[in-house]
């Protein structure tokens, strides 16, 4: 089964740049053999950070690694996802230490939002993370995006 992150967890973070990883994530993670995380700055929203497990970012290395070797677009994503990332393993607790690269990317202050997106989550300041939805939202009521959903399984037919 592929990981899926759901919800949002609003969390503390502390002076030191300590955060926890939501509960409801840490099993999804822990199922892809390394109890932590892989963050890196968001590839496509300005001040959000992406987090996901090996599973992930093994599906982001075999994309990246679609484009022609040493090809500005391969080197562009190369640099732009791996080069800017951190593999972060959480303590007993379930905390990790967000690097200050990080830390200033998203604008965080004493609160995190872990935002769960599917295959992936995001962690956002607080106030950036309303906007964002907010802005999120009154796009999809107008333009009113469909979605066919698959069905699953070997259901039936004649």
């Amino acid at each position: 089964m592929a990981p899926i992150f759901l919800g949002t967890h609003e969390v503390k973070l502390d002076s030191k740049g300590r955060v926890s990883i939501p509960a409801p994530f840490r099993p999804t993670l822990s199922r892809q053999g390394f109890d932590g995380v892989i963050l890196f700055p968001s590839y496509k929203v300005d001040g959000a950070i992406e987090g996901c497990g090996q599973d992930f970012l093994n599906q982001l290395m075999d994309s990246v690694n679609s484009y022609e070797l040493f090809s500005d677009a391969q080197e562009d994503l190369s640099a732009t996802i791996f080069g800017a990332a951190h593999q972060l393993q959480w303590d007993a607790n379930g905390r990790i230490v967000l690097p200050e690269p990080l830390i200033a990317t998203a604008g965080l202050t004493d609160k995190a939002v872990f935002v769960g997106t599917g295959a992936l989550f995001r962690i956002w300041q607080p106030e950036r993370w309303a906007a964002y939805q907010s802005a999120r939202r009154q796009s999809a009521k107008e333009n009113v995006p469909s979605l066919a959903v698959k069905p699953q399984g070997g259901g039936g037919g004649a």
